[in-house]
């Protein structure tokens, strides 16, 4: 309720709020997270969740399954009972992607199409953050071994 308040006169305070609600399952917390966006410089708003989530922990069953790699990167992109990080977003997507599920492409596709309609300046400070969550992506794909992984679990 208090991020609603502010949104109009304080569009940061405001993403703060909801954001921290989003994640928490409050109801409308997700669709305030985009309306307040569109007030927001775009680099403040990956700045803000990079500093509510810094890192965006990865629960330890969440690569486990690949059903549960698409719920991850849904969560991550809506906000919906995870803060909302387009970066963490896009690390579990290009996992699912990688794994060869079309759902999981279809969030890829998602973030691009939100990038591009935030404009060119957006793109390019995007472009940093996918590089960054593209090599998180392929060292734990390595690392944890997930093909053999999601190859017996699914």
């Amino acid at each position: 309720m208090l991020a609603r308040a502010l949104a109009a006169r304080e569009p940061e305070s405001a993403y703060r709020l909801a954001l921290q609600a989003a994640a928490g399952g409050a109801p409308g917390a997700a669709g305030l997270l985009d309306r307040v966006e569109g007030a927001l410089p775009f680099a403040r708003v990956l700045a803000l969740q990079d500093e509510l989530a810094p890192g965006n922990d990865i629960p330890a069953n969440a690569l486990a399954r690949l059903s549960r790699i698409r719920e991850e990167a849904a969560m991550r992109l809506t906000g919906n009972g995870r803060s909302r990080s387009y970066a963490t977003a896009a690390f579990f997507a290009l996992i699912g992607a990688a794994a060869a599920d079309s759902e999981s492409e279809g969030i890829l596709e998602e973030i691009d199409e939100m990038m591009r309609a935030a404009g060119p300046d957006a793109v390019a400070l995007w472009r940093v953050q996918e590089a960054a969550a593209a090599d998180r992506a392929r060292a734990t794909w390595i690392e944890l071994d997930l093909p053999a992984t999601l190859g017996a679990a699914n």
